[in-house]
């Protein structure tokens, strides 16, 4: 099987397009549309057809999901499309832009990190037999495999921030204003708080990591990833007495911000 198209694919866009209300037949476009936000590479940042390729994607997705929102407030169910749309504080409701845009955050950057993290646990386990022998045996650290692995394999492997005020970082001084790139990948193996950083611990308290983020940009979707996570790797742990990656060398994603298996094919034996 591939693990990306037959199960790390599919699995968030489902649980996704379920709890936003969307129609099960559309749940395909979904996965068409983060395939081709995601299809340029580093190279590719400068091209303007790929770039114009980008922006009319997202326009496709923003004007399926406003159509939506739009029959959700004419018509409300139980989904969480009609919940923002009702929701309101001190008699202020979200706009039609809010509703609209947190949607598509919630579509795209939950589908394609969970996607990509679930395939980057299946990598792990299959580099680290060890541990894949100790969860095996002790389900209870399964936590500790998905934390260890966001440390150790993140998803997200940079982001950007404009700096708010004068800092020092190390030696460099940056002024205010300046637009710096963040490195999780760096960060997640900073010696000063992971012992032996370059080594998979599955042991490790690796809590601290960033692959969710960190502060008020801290993830709102990592309950929900931590949940589908668990729960995909519970049951391929039940259905498969074992599974090794057949794939050489492994096809990944080679953007600026995410890192991740394209696909990742796996041999595995039923129970």
């Amino acid at each position: 099987m591939d693990v990306v198209a037959d199960l790390s694919d599919p699995l968030p866009v489902q649980v996704i397009g379920e709890l936003l209300g969307l129609p099960a037949a559309d749940r395909a476009l979904f996965g068409e549309w983060a395939r081709r936000m995601l299809s340029f590479d580093k190279a590719g940042l400068t091209d303007q057809t790929v770039r114009k390729s980008v922006a009319d994607t997202q326009k496709e997705l923003l004007s399926y999901l406003r159509a939506h929102c739009r029959r959700r407030r004419a018509n409300p169910r139980d989904d969480l499309i009609s919940r923002l749309s009702r929701a309101e504080i001190d008699g202020e409701r979200l706009t039609e832009d809010e509703v609209v845009n947190f949607a598509n955050l919630l579509l795209l950057a939950g589908h394609v990190t969970t996607t990509l993290l679930l395939a980057n646990i299946v990598l792990t386990l299959d580099e680290y037999p060890g541990a894949a022998a100790e969860v095996r045996v002790d389900r209870r650290l399964i936590p500790n495999l998905i934390e260890e692995t966001l440390r150790y394999r993140p998803v997200i492997v940079s982001n950007t921030r404009v700096t708010t005020r004068a800092v020092t970082v190390g030696t460099e001084r940056l002024p205010a204003g300046q637009f710096v790139a963040l490195s999780f990948i760096s960060g997640n193996r900073d010696e000063q708080h992971f012992t032996d950083p370059d080594r998979f611990d599955l042991h490790r308290d690796a809590r601290k990591h960033l692959g969710f983020g960190h502060g008020i940009h801290y993830c709102l979707g990592a309950p929900l990833a931590r949940a589908e996570l668990g729960i995909a790797i519970e049951a391929m742990l039940d259905r498969f007495s074992r599974f090794e990656v057949t794939s050489a060398p492994v096809d990944y994603y080679d953007t600026p911000a995410v890192a991740g298996p394209r696909s990742l094919r796996i041999a595995f034996r039923h129970r």
